[in-house]
């Protein structure tokens, strides 16, 4: 169901003229899987890290939890200059995060579109959940 979603998204980001990378990782034993979308335009480059967690409490059953960190850097123009100055390191824009995965990415299609913005720490994404 993520992997398809996060599909569609790429597609859409392609459709809006973006260029655009879908990255899949495998959980391992020290990182949950997960995914990175990165949409490329003439003046910046978006990457999203979205990963599925397991969160456990105190005597209740585990519940799926999706995160998002948001990172942005200024973009590379028609091409690359490698004489040229590098551009800016990326900085992150905040983090969303929910009980659903269409539900995190809502949060950041709201900031995309100026109508939210998103919790500028994981600790404030997570203290937003209900």
């Amino acid at each position: 169901m993520a992997r398809n979603h996060a599909k569609r998204l790429a597609d859409s980001w392609r459709e809006a003229g973006l260029a655009v990378d879908l990255v899949e990782y495998v959980d391992t034993s020290t990182e949950p899987g997960g995914y990175v979308l990165t949409g490329r335009s003439q003046t910046s480059v978006m990457s999203c890290r979205c990963q599925s967690w397991l969160y456990r409490r105190w005597l209740r059953r585990s519940r799926q939890l999706w995160t998002i960190v948001i990172a942005v850097r200024a973009g590379q123009g028609d091409a690359a200059d490698i004489d040229g100055p590098m551009p800016p390191p990326a900085r992150q824009a905040g983090f969303a995060a929910a009980w659903d995965h269409e539900m995190a990415w809502a949060q950041v299609q709201d900031w995309i579109d100026g109508a939210a913005p998103l919790p500028p720490t994981l600790d404030a994404a997570l203290a937003s959940l209900r």
